[in-house]
C-alpha cells in the first residue's frame, strides 16, 4: 500500500522540493503511538510498577508459607507417615500455588475488563494494542516465572523436611519453654 501512495503522490505531485525527495506513506496508529517517546516511558514506569507489585504479593505469599513453618510441617509429616513421597508434597505445593496464581489472574483479568475504559484514559491507548501476540509473552513469563519462584521455594523447603525432625518437638500443650 505503501508504494501505490509514493507512486500515486509522485504521478500528481512534485515529489522533489529543494533538493530534497519527499516520500509518502501509512503508520499504523498503534506502531506510531508505540514509538512516542512519553508512552514508552509511561509503559516502562507501569510495567515496572506492575511487575513490582506482582513480585511483592508473590514474595509475601513465600514468607506466608515460610512462618507457618511449623504448623504446616506437620500437616506435611502426616502426609509423610501416610505414605507420600517428596515429590508428591512438592507437587502439593506446585499446585496450591498455581491455583493462588490462576484465580489472582482471572481477578487482574476481570478487573481489567471492569475498567477498561479507566485504563485506556490513563493510557491514551487501547488494551487491544497492548495485549497483542506479539507483546503477550511478556506477562506470560513474568506470571510463569513468580509462580515457579513462589511453588518451587517453599515447596522445596517442605518437601526436604525428615519425618523424624517434623515430630521431634511437638508437644501436645506449650510446655516446651521448661525444657
Amino acid at each position: 500500500m505503501n508504494s501505490n501512495i509514493q507512486r500515486m503522490m509522485e504521478k500528481h505531485t512534485d515529489a522533489e522540493w529543494d533538493g530534497w525527495k519527499m516520500e509518502f506513506s501509512v503508520i499504523p496508529m498503534v506502531d506510531h503511538h508505540l514509538d512516542n517517546p512519553n508512552t514508552q516511558r509511561r509503559l516502562i514506569i507501569l510495567g515496572f510498577l506492575g511487575f513490582a507489585i506482582f513480585f511483592v504479593a508473590i514474595m509475601n505469599y513465600i514468607l506466608i508459607s515460610i512462618a507457618t513453618l511449623s504448623r504446616r510441617a506437620k500437616s506435611v509429616g502426616v502426609h509423610k507417615c501416610s505414605g507420600a513421597s517428596s515429590g508428591n508434597i512438592f507437587s502439593m505445593f506446585l499446585i496450591e500455588t498455581g491455583i493462588i496464581v490462576v484465580v489472582s489472574t482471572l481477578l487482574t483479568l476481570l478487573l481489567m475488563y471492569v475498567f477498561n475504559e479507566t485504563i485506556e484514559d490513563l493510557l491514551a491507548v487501547r488494551l487491544s494494542s497492548l495485549f497483542t501476540w506479539q507483546t503477550l509473552w511478556v506477562p506470560l513469563l513474568i506470571v510463569l516465572v513468580l509462580f515457579l519462584v513462589a511453588g518451587v521455594l517453599p515447596g522445596r523447603i517442605f518437601s526436604r523436611i525428615p519425618v523424624t525432625q517434623i515430630f521431634r518437638r511437638y508437644t501436645e500443650g506449650k510446655k516446651g519453654w521448661k525444657r
